[in-house]
């Protein structure tokens, strides 16, 4: 659910948001292992780790509850431009023509 809306979010940049999406897995990950850890050094025994994924398991579905609702509906967002080819930081460089292009190597060379 959270990464559909993500993706449909990021419509633009979709490869950018799944690295960003993994990221945060990864992140997630390691915190849930040190707070298991945590608990564990802290003395209070081997069922003490599933409390706490539990916990920050009804964390995260609250805040994919939340974020679902905060998301702009479909109706609500509006179309983003698309990149416009002709801005200039997207179009190839060009050098006025001069009449002599770049000639093969191998090829003769025309009157330049």
């Amino acid at each position: 659910m959270v990464q559909a809306v993500v993706l449909d979010t990021a419509r633009d940049a979709p490869v950018l948001a799944s690295a960003a999406m993994q990221s945060a897995f990864n992140i997630s990950n390691a915190i849930g292992a040190a707070l298991g850890g945590l608990v564990l050094a802290a003395g209070f025994g081997y069922a003490a780790p599933p409390a706490v994924g539990a916990v920050l398991a009804l964390l995260g579905v609250g805040l994919a509850v939340i974020a679902r609702h905060r998301a702009p509906s479909p109706q609500r967002v509006r179309a983003l431009p698309r990149r416009d080819p002709d801005f200039a930081p997207f179009r190839p460089l060009r050098t006025p023509s001069t009449g002599c292009e770049e000639v093969p190597r191998g090829a003769k060379s025309g009157p330049c």
